[in-house]
Order: structure tokens, then C-alpha cells, then sequence
């Protein structure tokens, strides 16, 4: 399970910003059981973390960090090109490297991985386990300085260190020369992180894994019951060439998904009459936006509950309806579906969701930008809320920050323009 994030010199962040996902000891009224107890760590963790704040305040850029971390672990080995963004708006940021670093939990011990890189080079990296309360480092790099190995890293060492790139992840070396201790830790973050951006979704992941694995079609088809859409099931048709019925205006409207050049997929969802008979519906020609957004993240919602690790989606709510939103939020705090530790983070500006009957205190974040432009990440926890209190109402008032400031548009309609110049 995740513990923390921290980000510095990225994009809309200047100085350091920590994202947690560790359970304050206060007290919940909060559904279902949103902080668990995970082995290998004294405090609970939480499941799920939504982020609120204005237009252009960096939620995104929390997001995107942990897709940047992940590129960098699974490619620095084999690509020497880091698309790195610092801060800009600060020209003491410009030459300074973009830090990274990660606190999560395998199997029982918690690790700390982080890394400062440029476009050019990798300033610094770093693994730290903690299989008990005493820290092991298991490597230690800096540029300029002779690499730092633990006892406890076991295998081959300085000999990787040797083949491993200015631009390269220790990491991603090791990973690639297959090290089995520094293997898991990259399988760890390249397989348990997963960022998605739910307006870019298409139905074609979720149509492809029900086509592949017969126990995913099932779950998927419960969740898609349980949403109360009138659908009772999801047809999925391979096909190896374009049916002559598809040519034309049928293909166009989307009715088959392009796998390859030669391999389609058609999904239709299943609908009763009133007469009791069934009808076949087409996913993308008869079905609403919602309907079709909300099936394109059953694949990334099940996939990580059935395998556990972290799902990052940025503006989970584009196109779903709040309850449908809090219903996939619900499956995260369920430990009768979230049997792995499996944890939710998104950013919204849905304020519904700003309910202390669905969130704890500690899963409330904001973003908003200070006086320099730079990103601040701040809980709900700073202000200390009532029980009973209003949060939506409150977070719209600005009792808490992190909403825009209306000014006025400082323009003049033409018409008035022209009547003043009469």
C-alpha cells in the first residue's frame, strides 16, 4: 500500500509537497471502513484520498507526478530522455533537479524510493527498507560522489552501477539486469501504480479484459446491475474482419472497436422488455456518455481491487453522476469487495462528495496556488471541522481555500462600447 507522495520543483510545485494516505486517530462516521490496518506499518492506511481546488492549482500535477515517477522507473533504463518539467515561474528552480520520492508497503516492510533528475542527468537516488523499526539503506547515489551499497542489498552492486547511465535509474538498471531484490521494488511501482484521466477512457480496455478473463465479465456485470443503468449484461464479439453489416455508417458510429488491423471488438449491453423478452443494445450507437464512461472504468476499478495497488484518476466525476461516483468510492471502503488494500485517489470539483457520511477529515486534500503562482497541498484536517458541519457549503464560502477568486471580467460588451461611442 501507498503511504506517501512527495514532489518538489514540478511543474506547479516549488517546494516540497507531501500527499499522505496515513489515518489521523480522530474518529469517523465515515461508510464502510476507509482506513485499515496494514502489516508491517503501526499506523492505519487510508483507501481512498480526494483532492478539491480551483482550475489550474496543481490537483492534476499531483496526478501526473506519480505517471512521471512510473515512466522514469520502467524506462530510464533503455531511454535517456526525461520530459521533466521544474518549476518556472521561479528562476532560483530553473537549474535545480525535480525530486520524486515514494513510502509504500511490500510484503510486510515499508520502503522509501526517490530520485532528483534533470532533462540530462540523475542528480541523486535512493532505497531505504525498513523490515523493522532500524532503516537499512540499501543504496545511496549522488553525483560526484562514490555510490553507497547496504549489507542488506544483496547480489550484484557496483558491477550495475557501472553499466548504469548519468541519465538512467540505478532502479531501472538493476530491474533490467535482473536483481531479484531491486526487481520486486520496480515490479512494485511499475505494476501497483496506475494513473488514468477518465475523459480519455474508452470502452475497448473494459470490453477487452471481459473478453479475455470470463471471472472480470462477471464482476463487471454486477457492478453495471448494481448502478441501476437497466443493463443486465455485456455481450463482446471478437471478430477477425470488418462484417459486411459494420461497412459504412455502422462502423463509423463506433458500433466495432479497431484492436489491430485485423481484430475487432463489438460490445453490447443487454436490456430486458417489458414483455420479459431481451434485446442487444450497441455500447457506442444507443448508449448515454455516462453509461459508457462509467463501463470504461470498470476495467482500471476492478483490475485494482482484484490485484490491489493504487489507482490515481484525474476528474473521476467527468461524466458520471455523483452517486455513481460515490458508489465506486464505496467498493474501495467495502473491505468485503477490498479484499487486497486496494487505494482510490482522484480530484473533482464535484462538492457533493464533501460529506463526512463518505469521507474522513484525512481524505479531504486541497490545492491551491500562493502568492508565487507555486502549488500548497493542505488536508481538511488544518481547520479542524465540526462533526455536524456543512462541508460543502463551507468549501464554497472559501472557509477553506482552494476556490478561485471572481473578479470582474474588466471587459466591456461590444454593444456598450458602440453606445459609448455615440
Amino acid at each position: 500500500m501507498l503511504i506517501e507522495l512527495s514532489v518538489e520543483n514540478y511543474r506547479s510545485i516549488s517546494e516540497r509537497q507531501t500527499l499522505r494516505l496515513v489515518a489521523s486517530k480522530h474518529r469517523s462516521d465515515a461508510e464502510g471502513t476507509p482506513a485499515i490496518s496494514a502489516p508491517g506499518f503501526s499506523h492505519k492506511l487510508l483507501t481512498s484520498l480526494v483532492i478539491y481546488g480551483a482550475n489550474a492549482s496543481g490537483k492534476s500535477n499531483l496526478l501526473r507526478a506519480f505517471v512521471d515517477v512510473v515512466t522514469s522507473v520502467r524506462h530510464s533504463a533503455t531511454h535517456s530522455d526525461h520530459e521533466i518539467q521544474p518549476f518556472r515561474l521561479d528562476p532560483r528552480y530553473e537549474d535545480e533537479p525535480t525530486r520524486f520520492e515514494l513510502t509504500f508497503l511490500k510484503d510486510g516492510a515499508r520502503y522509501q524510493y526517490g530520485f532528483a533528475l534533470s532533462a540530462e542527468k540523475v542528480h541523486e537516488e535512493w532505497l531505504i527498507a525498513y523490515p523493522g523499526r532500524a532503516p537499512q539503506l540499501w543504496f545511496e547515489r549522488r553525483v560526484g560522489a562514490e555510490p553507497k551499497f547496504g549489507s542488506h542489498l544483496k547480489g550484484e552492486k557496483k558491477r550495475i552501477y557501472t553499466l548504469t547511465r548519468p541519465d538512467a535509474l540505478y532502479l531501472s538498471v538493476a530491474a533490467q539486469l535482473n536483481h531479484d531484490q531491486l526487481g520486486g521494488i520496480h515490479k512494485w511501482i511499475t505494476s501497483r501504480l496506475r494513473v488514468v484521466q477518465a475523459r480519455y477512457l474508452s470502452p475497448l480496455a473494459t470490453a477487452d479484459a471481459i473478453s479475455s478473463h470470463e471471472h472480470l465479465g462477471s464482476d463487471v456485470t454486477k457492478l453495471l446491475k448494481a448502478a441501476d443503468l437497466g443493463i443486465e449484461g455485456v455481450i463482446v464479439r471478437r471478430h477477425n474482419k470488418l462484417p459486411e453489416k459494420a461497412a459504412g455508417p455502422a462502423a463509423q458510429t463506433g458500433m466495432l472497436y479497431q484492436m489491430g488491423k485485423e481484430d475487432f471488438l463489438e460490445i453490447k449491453t443487454l436490456h430486458s422488455r417489458p414483455d420479459g423478452s431481451k434485446i442487444e443494445l450497441d455500447m457506442a450507437g444507443d448508449e448515454s456518455d455516462g453509461t459508457q464512461r462509467y463501463f470504461s472504468m470498470l476495467e482500471p476499478v476492478v483490475s485494482c481491487l482484484g490485484g490491489g495497488g493504487v489507482l490515481a484518476v484525474d476528474e473521476l466525476d467527468d461524466s458520471l453522476h455523483p452517486l455513481l461516483v460515490r458508489r465506486i468510492v464505496s467498493w474501495f471502503h467495502d473491505p468485503k469487495i477490498n479484499k487486497t488494500g486496494a487505494q482510490l485517489i482522484f480530484n473533482t470539483h464535484d462538492t457533493t462528495l464533501l460529506d463526512l457520511a463518505l469521507f474522513r477529515r484525512d481524505q479531504i486534500w486541497f490545492t491551491e496556488k500562493d502568492t508565487t503562482g507555486a502549488t500548497r497541498l493542505y488536508s481538511l484536517l488544518e481547520f479542524s471541522p465540526r462533526k455536524q458541519e456543512a462541508l460543502q457549503k463551507g468549501y464554497l464560502e472559501g472557509r477553506y481555500g482552494a476556490i478561485p477568486f471572481l473578479g470582474e471580467p474588466g471587459f466591456m460588451p461590444a454593444s456598450d462600447r458602440t453606445k459609448d461611442e455615440k
